[in-house]
């Protein structure tokens, strides 16, 4: 026998079997556990025979009765869905529960879509020994609650549906095998005017740019980070010190992203990286020495909306929920595991994300304006207690909430040891503190955020670099941090704990990237870039540095 519980807010159902015939000893107890969703199938182990009294009990986290109510059935190997009608306390406990020869769910049980975009749902039916069940297209049916929100197109063998978003609402689309019913539930969201993407403009040992709907690239192109072949070499190494129009990329980006030697790109909704693929950052299912040609990431060709980079890993939000591949050995994928993956994973547990943030190793994201973070955290830069260890160093293999930000943030950067966010308008930072990254004008490492000093309102945007960090305030770009070559772009050299201001960029920025050594903002209409320059990342044609904001030469 089977049992299928839909709707249920309850931890654990408790099954008993009494009387009938022929007689059994004493009455027989088994119990199956609530999953995601609401939703709990499983098998029960019940002693056949006529006119068994089933009583299930809904029982909560404290082992409370939340539910409960029996039926009278003959118990055999073949049996018609049977219910069992539900008496709840306090309007808590399941809708409903069904007996029967097969079990039903539903996978995912649930998803977050915007309109327009697709969830592939697959029905799994099990039989009473919990072994996969043959069943013929005719046996399993498909429903939407309502075709105005979610329409739903099904499998000739009816094994699979796609959900394909409609318009904005709620609708649980429902999978049945012998009147025993599986649910998913489904959120849509309409299409943003000004959809989530990352930032138009990255830099690390290159920097890229969206211009006019293509992407340009400069700087270090060793591995075709660049996207296109090189024509310069900077002190030793293959480069570009004035931008290059990336190959094939010339129209439909939206948001770009740099990470150690390899560069990825959302263009028409769909992701697309190039550079090294030796821990495979490429996303294209395949490790090798990658190259200048921009891949389709695997899975990938539709539904991105933002897309993050870090050292040898990368994340993008898809859908509402978060993809990760490359480099895992500190957990930086998000999936539980330390295993590297070629093609993205989903991370579990992340739904309406609406931005992400790839540091050295580190990945942090942001859904109903709390922030969460995984991956290593040797200084603090995930913001919460962690108890695992990956490689010898702390760290959490699962996304974690960043104390004290469940609320308010609306823009989170990751650094190669320290993270950044914006919340309620003010800037919070935690993590490294070496070169007063932090901007709180303190010294050592926090694991907690702290204010940065004098940033408390008007924050428009944020960016964190190896070990400086910048932000956007009322349109003007204040930095603090690490000033060894300049970064800073206050004409100096000296590291600050508090912000200062960039010469010359008191309004009309928009966008900021802050790399290695290295910072670019847009601002009043074009690129302007400052720092580190031994690569031409500041695309000014040098290979000079500066402490102050220089043009990049777009023509």
């Amino acid at each position: 026998m089977t049992a299928n519980a839909l709707g249920t807010t309850a931890d654990t159902i408790v099954f008993t079997i009494t009387g009938g015939a022929p007689a059994i000893a004493a009455p027989k107890a088994e119990s199956i556990r609530i999953g995601r969703g609401g939703i709990a199938t499983g098998a029960l182990d019940l002693p056949g025979g006529k006119d068994r009294t089933i009583t299930a009990q809904a029982l909560d986290s404290g082992h409370r009765v939340v539910s409960e109510g029996s039926v009278t059935v003959d118990v055999k190997p073949e049996m018609v869905a049977t219910p069992i009608p539900m008496v709840s306390e306090g309007g808590q406990g399941p809708v409903s529960i069904q007996l029967g020869s097969y079990s039903v769910a539903i996978t995912p049980p649930t998803a977050a879509l915007t309109v327009g975009s697709s969830q592939r749902l697959e029905a799994g039916v099990t039989d009473a020994s919990e072994r996969p069940a043959n069943v013929g297209a005719s046996k399993l049916k498909w429903v939407t609650s309502d075709s105005t929100v979610v329409a739903l197109t099904v499998d000739a063998d009816h094994h699979g549906a796609t959900a394909t978003a409609v318009a904005p609402g709620q609708a649980q689309v429902s999978a049945a095998c012998e009147g025993i019913t599986a649910v998913a539930a489904i959120k849509v969201k309409g299409v943003q005017s000004t959809p989530p993407v990352s930032s138009p403009i990255a830099t690390g040992e290159h920097s890229c740019a969206v211009v006019s709907g293509g992407a340009r690239c400069w700087g270090n192109d060793e591995l075709g980070q660049l996207g296109s072949a090189a024509t310069q070499t900077c002190n030793g190494i293959p480069c570009s010190s004035v931008p290059v129009a990336v190959g094939g990329l010339s129209s439909g980006v939206t948001a770009i992203a740099v990470g150690r030697e390899h560069t990825c790109v959302i263009a028409n909704g769909g992701a697309q990286c190039f550079g090294a693929n030796l821990f495979g950052e490429l996303g294209d299912a395949r490790i090798d020495s990658g190259g200048a040609a921009p891949v389709p990431v695997a899975g990938l060709s539709s539904g991105v909306t933002a897309i993050a980079a870090g050292d040898y890993h990368n994340c993008a939000i898809v859908n509402g929920g978060v993809q990760c591949w490359g480099q895992n050995l500190l957990g930086q994928l998000g999936t539980s595991l330390y295993t590297m993956s070629a093609a993205p994973v989903a991370v579990p547990g992340l739904m309406d994300v609406v931005a992400i943030a790839a540091g050295g190793e580190h990945t942090c994201a942001i859904a109903n304006g709390a922030v969460t973070c995984w991956g290593l955290d040797a200084n603090g830069e995930l913001g919460s207690p962690t108890t695992e260890v990956c490689g010898g160093a702390p760290c959490s293999t699962v996304p974690l909430p960043v104390a004290g930000l469940s609320s308010g943030v609306t823009a989170v950067a990751a650094g190669v040891a320290s993270t950044c966010a914006i919340v309620n308008g003010g800037v919070q930072c935690w993590g490294s503190n070496a070169h007063g990254e932090l901007g709180d004008n303190a010294a050592g490492d926090s694991a907690e955020p702290v204010p940065v000093a004098g940033l408390s309102s008007g924050a428009m945007a944020i960016a964190a670099g190896i070990d400086h960090a910048c932000a956007i305030v009322n349109g003007a770009v204040r930095c603090w941090g690490n000033d060894a070559h300049g970064e800073l772009g206050d004409n100096g050299t000296s590291d600050s704990a508090v912000p200062v201001q960039v010469m010359g960029l008191s309004s009309g920025a928009t966008a900021i990237a802050a790399g290695d050594y290295s910072t670019c903002a847009l601002a009043n209409g074009g690129i302007e870039c400052w720092g580190a320059n031994l690569f031409g990342q500041l695309g000014d044609a040098s290979t000079d540095g500066s402490a102050v904001p220089r043009p990049v030469l777009l023509h």
